[in-house]
């Protein structure tokens, strides 16, 4: 797939989100916990790659 396939894919999916026929993608609260726990381990990686500790 190139860029112009790529950008048209995207125009018809905000063109069907737009005309309702697709709901919004809802985020839970399971997903955004497991998001939070994904950055904190990489945040305490990097410290511990700095030498902090």
């Amino acid at each position: 797939m190139n860029y112009f396939e790529e950008q048209t894919d995207g125009e018809a999916m905000i063109n069907s989100i737009k005309n309702g026929d697709q709901p919004l993608p809802r985020v839970t609260e399971g997903e955004l916990l497991l998001d939070t726990y994904i950055r904190y381990l990489q945040v305490i990686n990097d410290l511990k790659k700095c030498g902090y500790s």
